[in-house]
């Protein structure tokens, strides 16, 4: 089958992920007019079946708020850390770590073994087990980093007073700093650095949430977000580290900046892809919790027309039976039975009565 890509007309073969509604004359990339599902090609029966909307309503929930917590830490985190750098203020850092706890348990949410309706759960809790963890703990970081950060801050703060109290005008911003607030501010680096290369395999994991919810565009996106992460952060931290050493030949020292600048490059633009990314699962997982309820209340308005229908033809069906006539009194026939003494066997067989009024008798020999 030639390959498809967003905007081309579905084949005609193609059915929706869902509900199975012909795709016919829409287009890749697409809603389904009847279920609202994304456009894509088909896959496998197994991922035909399961689909994010089949999920339990707290789960999707859950995603919802777990996407809803890295979008407004993801931007916490990037916006106070500027502003501390500028303004050199260490609540700024404090405020940074809160908004790094709040990434940190949107992605312990996001990342939770997922709720399939055709798998069992024991098998979604062995898929992605060892990337979970990787995730989790390397975002937890975050926060660590941002408190170090913090710590170093107010010490470095506390030292510039103490050293303006005296008389004692440093030199320079870092004229104060200690070995302990340098060592701080390199442990707080190293944070960083470690959080910033386990976004990588959290985009992974992220992308295959995108497949499993239908939209292999986003899911695509996020895996090219994955790379540039790969590329971008280790080449922006240890590129200057490298150039700063001393002996480093021109051209190779010309390469490197090179290397470095467009590292930068990559890492500003994936960083805004995966935001990006961010914001259309949030929103990919109220749509989600959204559809699910209404295709439960459609599911119980179906039923409860059925049931409706079917006793309306049972009380047709009723209705249009004939009744036959109740005898009356006089028509009803008693019919007694001779008593027979205890021990008495009959000698022959039981005779019908023949008249109205006659009653069960024993033949004679």
């Amino acid at each position: 089958m030639a390959r498809t890509h967003k905007g081309d007309l579905a084949p005609p073969d193609w059915t929706c992920l869902k509900c199975d509604y012909s795709l016919v004359g829409l287009r890749v990339g697409g809603k389904c007019p009847e279920c609202g599902t994304i456009i894509a090609p088909p896959k496998s029966s197994a991922t035909r079946d399961d689909h994010m909307t089949d999920a339990p309503i707290p789960y999707l929930k859950g995603m919802a708020a777990g996407y809803l917590y890295m979008m407004m830490g993801g931007v916490g985190m990037i916006g106070f850390s500027i502003a501390a750098r500028h303004f050199a203020e260490p609540w700024l850092m404090v405020a940074g770590t809160i908004a790094a706890g709040a990434w940190w348990a949107g992605v312990f949410v996001v990342t939770q073994p997922r709720r399939s309706a055709v798998r069992p759960y024991a098998e979604m809790v062995a898929q992605w087990r060892r990337t979970r963890l990787a995730n989790r703990i390397s975002q937890a970081v975050w926060p660590l980093g941002f408190a170090v950060g913090a710590t170093a801050m107010f010490v470095h703060q506390a030292a510039l007073n103490a050293a303006l109290a005296s008389g004692t005008m440093p030199v320079g911003l870092l004229g104060a700093m200690s070995k302990g607030v340098v060592a701080l501010y390199s442990l707080a680096g190293l944070c960083v650095l470690a959080a910033s290369l386990g976004l990588v395999p959290l985009c992974v994991q992220l992308s295959d949430i995108a497949d499993w919810s239908g939209d292999t565009g986003l899911g695509n996106r996020l895996r090219v977000a994955a790379w540039g992460l790969a590329f971008g952060v280790p080449t922006v931290t240890l590129g200057p580290l490298v150039a700063s050493i001393a002996g480093v030949p021109s051209p190779i020292l010309f390469f490197l900046n090179i290397m470095i600048v467009l590292a930068f490059i990559t890492l500003i633009g994936c960083s805004l892809v995966f935001l990006t990314c961010l914001f259309s699962q949030c929103g990919m997982a109220f749509w989600a919790v959204r559809n699910s309820i209404t295709g439960r209340e459609r599911d119980i308005r179906v039923a409860t027309r059925k049931a409706e229908r079917y006793d309306e033809i049972v009380s047709r069906q009723m209705a249009s039976a004939p009744v036959e006539p109740a005898l009356s009194p006089s028509d009803t026939v008693p019919v007694l039975k001779t008593p027979r003494a205890p021990g008495v066997k009959p000698k022959g067989p039981y005779v019908e009565p023949a008249k109205p009024g006659e009653t069960y008798g024993i033949a004679e020999d």
